[in-house]
């Protein structure tokens, strides 16, 4: 186990998982997570709770509990899921999980209607738990809450347990094709891991229910992606993850050079413990049209994950709806399903740094020194001298970010009949979004949401869309719709269609370029307005006055 004594130890076998509900369109969490182990863990001391690793990505904080451990034991033994030496079978985990058997004790243990958990909308989040023994108290942990409890003990975690913790736990599952946020993994299986790599990309399996369906995360700018998608005008963070074989101290430490449009943006002072690594970033302003941006990355110490990618920037106008008219109609309308886009809202990251620890030490050195005088002719002197042994100790600082938002749409002022969100049909609305970006982070670890689109049920959700206008105030953003060209009084409004039915208007939005160092935060968002009759019913031709 590295360094492990009678207090610092494991027993092979002593393994588990922690499983989860996502739903697969928002990667949102929806059921609470259960522990399996196929042995008794009463004398489990040391927890965390029961948080998965995407409520982790989300920005959930690492806390223990004094509450008592809680597991279920399958009547069906789960396969050996960490090996020493990092030789689980592979195949045989698939099978378990992928059992309808074992699908539906997880289901009833879950709480969770077992046809409407495996009809697509659902993945199940696998992750490896390992019981062990570590300053004298047991815990149970998953390959992310040891890779956070290492961070938050600086790197003590790993001196005693590295070869579990640190290998052969987080690399029992990883992915071989990206999935709800996390990228796939094609690193070493058989070295030791990072803090940060560990956090970011292992200790983790995803059952899905239908064939296809992987996310490609390469658009979100972080991580080890080697392209990314960027709006026009747009601050965003673009990141790389920097490793240190051999420790990175402040006495010779790193600089990263990011090379972008001709500019050249230079992180300096990095220092990063043996075996570790962390996100380096730099932000920067998107240019004003429609292109493709080359990106090349150098660092003077340890590696990086990549070099070089290529970024796309897009632009979203140009598809607003086209000019409603009188005499629209759409007979076979029915009201279409709401669009769930990739959300993200919460994501973490930290920075290494260091501060000597003095050892002071005394060297000798002996001389002798010639006496006549003395019976023995002289005598010896230590002419020695203090000198520091210390050594560098390296903290984590921790941070995260959590998107929050709110959205309201209403009808337009001007529509004076009107009764709250009650309205006619033909007439217009006006939409607000509001965000807050929350993070004890600086200001150049990140960015308020600076993009919202907005998408609507007569048009299937799609084919147009309106750009929100943006204003900012610090990590603070607002948006509402741009004044519209087809307004007789040029307001800032979407009008609905004629032919609209009775029942429920819901305009969908979709909030994001919420940047941070570990990628992008987005948002779904929806309201609506209740449409009862239309345009025609607050107008009439009145009788014809005969002299």
């Amino acid at each position: 186990m590295g360094s492990g004594t009678g207090s610092n130890f494991w027993h092979e076998g002593e393994d588990g998982t922690r499983v989860t509900v996502i739903k697969a369109s928002d990667k949102s969490v929806v059921s609470n997570s259960i522990d399996l182990t196929n042995y008794s863990e009463t004398d489990v001391k040391g927890h965390f709770g029961k948080k998965s690793k995407i409520a982790y990505k989300n920005g959930a904080t690492l806390t223990g509990t004094a509450s008592t451990y809680k597991y279920s034991k399958p009547d069906s033994p789960m396969p050996r899921i960490i090996s020493n030496g990092g030789n689980a079978n592979i195949t045989a985990i698939k099978h378990y999980f992928c059992s309808e058997l074992i699908l539906r004790k997880i289901a009833g243990l879950i709480g969770a209607d077992y046809e409407k958990l495996i009809n697509g909308n659902y993945k199940l989040l696998i992750e490896p738990i390992a019981y062990f023994t570590f300053n004298g108290q047991k815990y149970a942990m998953t390959a992310t809450e040891a890779a956070l409890y290492d961070q938050k003990l600086s790197g003590k975690l790993r001196s005693k347990m590295v070869s579990l913790t640190h290998q052969n736990l987080p690399l029992s599952l990883f992915l071989e094709a990206s999935d709800l946020g996390f990228p796939a993994y094609s690193g070493s299986a058989s070295k030791p891991q990072s803090d940060s790599n560990i956090i970011s990309s292992l200790g983790l399996g995803i059952v899905k229910f239908k064939p296809g369906g992987e996310d490609d995360d390469g658009g979100d700018g972080g991580g080890s992606s080697t392209s990314a998608e960027y709006r026009v005008d747009t601050d965003v963070i673009t990141s790389v993850t920097l490793s240190a074989d051999n420790e990175i101290n402040p006495d010779s430490p790193a600089k990263v050079t990011f090379s972008i449009m001709g500019g050249t943006y230079t992180v300096t002072n990095i220092v990063i413990p043996e075996g570790e690594s962390q996100l380096v970033w730099v932000k920067w302003h998107t240019p004003s049209s429609p292109q493709s941006v080359h990106i090349s990355v150098s660092a003077s110490k340890g590696s990086l994950n990549t070099s070089s990618f290529t970024a796309n920037i897009v632009s979203l106008d140009g598809k607003d709806p086209p000019d409603p008219q009188a005499n629209d109609r759409n007979d076979s309308f029915s009201i279409p399903s709401l669009p769930t886009n990739t959300q993200q809202t919460g994501n973490s990251w930290g920075v290494w740094s260091a501060e000597w620890y003095p050892v002071w030490v005394w060297h000798e050195d002996w001389d002798w020194i010639e006496d006549s005088g003395s019976p023995t002719g002289g005598h010896w002197k230590d002419n020695g001298e203090w000198v520091d042994e210390g050594y560098w100790n390296y903290s984590f600082t921790n941070y995260q970010a959590v998107l929050s938002a709110k959205i309201s749409l209403l009808p337009d002022d001007k529509v004076w009949s009107a009764k709250g969100k009650l309205m006619p049909s033909a007439y217009g609305v006006k939409i607000s979004v509001t965000s807050d970006m929350t993070s004890p982070a600086p200001s150049s670890h990140i960015t308020g949401a600076q993009t919202a689109v907005s998408y609507f049920p007569e048009f299937q959700y799609k084919t147009y869309w309106r750009h929100l206008a943006y204003s900012a105030g610090g990590e603070s953003s607002s948006f509402q719709f741009k004044n519209n060209i087809y307004s007789t009084y040029n307001r800032p409004v979407h009008f609905t269609p004629l032919w609209f039915p009775d029942g429920k208007y819901t305009v969908y939005a979709y909030l994001e370029d919420a940047w941070t160092p570990a990628g992008m935060l987005s948002i779904n968002l929806n309201d609506y307005v209740t449409i009862k009759g239309s345009v025609y019913d607050n107008w009439h031709i009145g009788p014809k006055l005969v002299d």
